[in-house]
């Protein structure tokens, strides 16, 4: 039976924290405004429709979250004691049904933040998560890590 514990709560944390950003930036900014911080660099955009151009990713990142999200919960419930697995898993089960989420509700992916390209909180999970693991299955690689 799937336990909760720390990991569960980051998973779901990531979800809701992405879902309130999400609607924070629909609700307090009109279409096309932006908050730039730190001069150009960094800040927040409401944008009209997918940020990503022309090409509608919503089917792909719908199938990918659809396929993916019951095998890392698979891999999420074995028992491990490194936390750089549990930690990566949980960003990933987090961010995909945040983004999927959004596609449900508003078609696509609602993204706010630029730092060259336009992200959102649940890619921000995605890719640190997916880093994370990366780095954790390297370092099993040069036999850093122990008890897998």
């Amino acid at each position: 039976m799937w336990d909760i514990n720390r990991y569960t709560v980051l998973a779901f944390g990531v979800l809701v924290a992405d879902q309130m950003f999400d609607l924070m930036v629909e609700l307090a900014m009109p279409i096309g405004a932006s908050v730039m911080l730190f001069g150009a660099w960094f800040g927040v955009t409401r944008f009209d429709g997918p940020s990503g151009g022309a090409l509608d990713t919503n089917g792909f990142f719908t199938l990918l979250a659809i396929i993916l999200i019951p095998f890392f919960v698979k891999f999420k419930m074995r028992p491990t004691p490194d936390p750089l697995y549990g930690f990566g898993i949980s960003l990933l089960i987090g961010g995909l049904p945040g983004n999927l989420a959004d596609g449900l509700r508003v078609g696509h992916p609602v993204d706010y933040f630029v730092l060259g390209r336009a992200f959102n909180v649940a890619d921000a999970a995605l890719l640190t998560g997916a880093s994370l693991l990366i780095y954790r299955l390297r370092r099993r690689e040069h036999g850093r890590v122990k008890n897998d």
